[in-house]
């Protein structure tokens, strides 16, 4: 059957596949109301790589293959849009971060704004915090002891929540000193279920189901309720610390000079405190049962990790050398994304696999990751097993793009992802490092539990403490970025200018740019800071050119974008000699297609226009934890350089 609502029809188009319909209904009971997840996968067998329902009159096509989802996740052809159970969520969220649609202003304003407090830096000053909160969860084990029966999902709900909730707004929910779930966990469980079921029930059923929307109506009540008495306790007891809630209390957006309305800080403190532990609670209880399902992945592990940490506890610099651990962290994700689903929307007319399905523009297209990350195509004949070598040795790095979507795509992806992923870092490697685990039921099969997200369901495990290791241990705290003892090579700072550019939305390149500026006077420079979009005419010979940024989807930093059409414009040959300059780029190897692109076309863009190349570009990567390392590696390298005689003789006269 061909649904009109969703496809078009074109000489070159074929049918999109359907299953068969119910009068009224349509595909509804194609889609099991408590799991569709496995409705989903089921479909995916038997339809192939696209199908389409029709859902009450509003009908959905849903894309599986690589294939499709690759081009589908072209931004200048789709756009995310808020549909479905999303659109119910806004119930208590409206146009947070997560479910705003495309137009909406709101969006715009808290991304710019909070983006910086999700930055590799910001995110690399929780660890202090993270490691207390994991230290609960590690005493907690240790002292019920080997006997009893753990379940993870509900104690990694309250790590993560009770991490988000002290990393991000300060504010302690102590959760591992309560014997229930907590109220917040329960209520929102309960929401989101409530909120999937509502997308697929006609209104008027919804109308005389009064128990049902007092139910909902007070879990919401409880959630805002939460969310005013944190905003209330920063408001009547400030702190120093400038931490997401402080963004989002004091800061103005940096395009438009707004600040976040009290409703839409109210909204998206819950969007943090929703998303910023349920996917990595999931994540985590996902781990642990494919590493207890595959026992030799487990020792292979445990092994790394005793030889990385040799019984200390973990730091952040180790987090680059814990390569299994990593590996083992994106084969759960490719297994198991948490969020399974994302919905977007073709902005014109157009077609997918070559012109074989014809899609109207605004139709709903439902991209399934499940069924995607199992793509022979890309994963091989074995992509249902878990194989966290298939993550390594640049395996990973050599996947084609948009292969592998755990944390969404595009300029809509999650905004929490380093903070997610150093999160179950610290938290995983210090359970593997101190615990032996072992299943309750070494049958057990996996079940999965679904809200909005994912995870498992009925899982149980023991947690046994590992012969020799004190689980009470202080747990120290990993140095920072330090300051290295600069010499003071010439102490007149009148000496010739420095120019430092930085174009950034996260606040890591910014902090780099501010590093060197604030070292360039102890070696006789005086330096000026300003983003790129400030350089615009302002690349002269007279001092040294550097420059600090990032890709962000491939694109430059939001302020960077005009200079990188001036620099565009402006290139010719000739048009910079005498301009000496240094990039450092900053970006993550997860994104392979859009990895350093930004930097390196600066790079390419100021040879080509005559300047001269101080230094080899610096590549900083925040997939590992190698950032910090390669920037001192790299500053170190330009100091030295712009020191040696002969560069010290042209621009400082000694």
């Amino acid at each position: 059957m061909l649904c009109l609502s969703c496809s078009l029809s074109t000489p070159m188009s074929v049918p999109i596949p359907q299953p068969p319909t119910l009068p009224f209904l349509g595909n509804v009971t194609a889609l099991d109301p408590e799991l569709p997840l496995h409705s989903f996968m089921l479909l995916a067998k038997t339809y192939g790589e696209i199908y389409q329902l029709d859902l009450l009159g509003r009908t959905i096509c849903v894309v599986n293959s690589y294939a499709l989802v690759n081009e589908v996740s072209d931004e200048t052809r789709f756009q995310k849009r808020a549909v479905g159970p999303i659109k119910q969520v806004r119930n208590l969220v409206g146009d947070g971060l997560f479910t705003a649609q495309p137009e909406e202003p709101n969006w715009g304003i808290a991304h710019r704004l909070l983006m910086p407090a999700f930055g590799t830096l910001a995110v690399k000053g929780m660890m202090e915090e993270m490691r207390d909160i994991t230290s609960q969860l590690i005493l907690k084990w240790a002292r019920f002891g080997p006997d009893t029966i753990i379940d993870p999902s509900k104690d990694f709900t309250r790590v993560a929540l009770d991490t988000i909730a002290s990393c991000s707004m300060s504010h302690r929910l102590n959760s591992f000193y309560e014997a229930q779930q907590p109220e917040f966990t329960v209520a929102m469980a309960d929401f989101l279920t409530e909120s999937g079921f509502r997308a697929n029930r006609p209104a008027i059923v919804q109308a005389i189901m009064s128990k049902t929307n007092a139910k909902y109506e007070a879990d919401m009540k409880k959630m805002r309720d939460l969310a005013k008495r944190i905003v209330a306790t920063r408001k009547a007891h400030p702190i120093p610390k400038h931490d997401l809630l402080d963004t989002m209390l004091n800061s103005r957006d940096p395009k438009t000079g707004k600040t976040m309305s009290a409703e839409s800080i109210a909204q998206n403190l819950l969007t943090f405190l929703i998303a910023g532990h349920e996917t990595s609670s999931g994540m985590m209880t996902f781990m642990v049962y494919y590493l207890l399902k595959n026992p030799d992945e487990m020792r292979k592990l445990q092994a790394e990790i005793d030889d990385v940490l040799g019984g200390r506890a973990v730091q952040y610099e180790d987090f680059g050398k814990l390569a299994y651990l990593t590996a083992t962290m994106r084969e759960t994700l490719r297994l198991a994304p948490t969020a399974p689903i994302r919905v977007t929307t073709p902005l014109e007319d157009t077609t997918l696999g070559n012109g074989r399905y014809a899609i109207k523009k605004g139709a709903i297209i439902s991209v399934q990751a499940w069924p995607m990350h199992r793509d022979p195509a890309v994963w091989g004949d074995d992509a249902e097993e878990f194989r966290p070598q298939r993550m390594m040795d640049g395996k990973f790095e050599a996947l084609p793009p948009n292969a592998w979507q755990p944390f969404g795509f595009g300029v809509r992806a999650c905004i929490g992802r380093a903070f997610a992923w150093q999160e179950v870092t610290l938290v995983m490697a210090t359970i593997i490092q101190n615990f032996d685990l072992t299943l309750v039921d070494p049958g057990y099969t996996l079940q999965i539990k679904q809200t909005l997200t994912v995870k498992p369901k009925g899982l149980k495990i023991r947690a046994t403490p590992r012969s020799g290791v004190n689980l009470y241990a202080s747990y120290g705290v990993g140095s920072g970025l330090r300051t290295r003892q600069l010499p003071s090579i010439v102490e007149d700072v009148s000496g010739p200018p420095m120019y430092v550019f930085y174009g950034s939305n996260t606040g890591t390149s910014e902090a780099f740019a501010q590093r060197i500026a604030g070292e360039a006077a102890s070696y006789g420079f005086r330096a000026s800071i300003g983003t790129l979009d400030s350089a615009m005419g302002k690349l002269v010979p007279d001092g040294p050119l550097v420059i600090i940024t990032a890709s962000f989807e491939g694109q430059p930093a939001d302020n960077a974008t005009a200079f990188m059409d001036w620099l565009r414009t402006m290139i010719k040959p000739g048009q910079f000699n005498g301009v000496r300059y240094a990039v450092f780029g900053c970006g993550n190897s997860d994104w392979v297609a859009s990895f350093q692109r930004i930097p390196t076309l600066y790079d390419q863009l100021l040879e080509q226009g005559g300047a001269t190349r101080l230094v080899a570009r610096g590549v900083g990567d925040a997939g590992g934890s190698t950032l910090f390392q390669a920037f001192e590696k790299w500053n170190v390298g330009l100091w030295e350089t712009l020191v040696e005689p002969s560069l010290a003789h042209f621009f400082l006269g000694v």
